[in-house]
């Protein structure tokens, strides 16, 4: 499904890091000091971490989404799981977020996608998701994933409700 607006999508700024923490709580639950200082780290390092922005049709910043306020985030770059943790080390697409009132509108689609243009070449990417959230499943599958394994925990992540599933996608 195409996007009611349009999406933006570029590396986040510490300025976006209270925006994101809001969303991770809107997504997770918890608390939003932990998120934000969880999500300030990468940012400041460098990491790939990615924000979307849709502006609202009609609204101020049609045409120009980057003006509005977040509605999702994407985390890339390196993982290396500890002790018996079935998750393989490498590129990794961790921490998919968006917004519940911009589900079903592709800003998923579209994170991934930046996401997976700033892979290393030759690399395979990981990536997991709740076996319970049909729609993350179906994102993977949609953008080339393959289901590699099922865990309780992955890269250290318990999954509440359901189990971890590990996924591919070879380079």
């Amino acid at each position: 499904m195409q996007p009611a607006g349009p999406v933006s999508v570029n590396p986040a700024t510490e300025a976006d890091v209270p925006a994101l923490a809001a969303l991770a709580v809107e997504h997770y639950g918890g608390d939003v000091a932990a998120w934000r200082e969880r999500l300030a780290a990468p940012v400041a390092a460098g990491e790939l971490v990615l924000v979307a922005r849709a502006a609202a049709p009609g609204g101020p910043g049609e045409g120009d989404a980057d003006g509005a306020a977040p509605v999702g985030y994407v985390r890339a770059g390196r993982r290396t799981p500890t002790g018996d943790d079935p998750a393989p080390a490498g590129w990794w697409l961790t921490g998919l977020v968006v917004a519940a009132s911009a589900r079903g509108r592709g800003v998923g689609s579209r994170l991934v996608s930046t996401a997976l243009a700033h892979r290393p070449a030759g690399e395979p990417v990981w990536s997991m998701a709740n076996a319970t959230n049909a729609a993350s499943l179906a994102l993977h599958e949609a953008a080339g994933f393959a289901e590699v394994l099922r865990a309780p925990v992955l890269l250290g992540e318990p999954f509440e409700g359901g189990e971890g599933v590990l996924f591919g996608l070879d380079p």
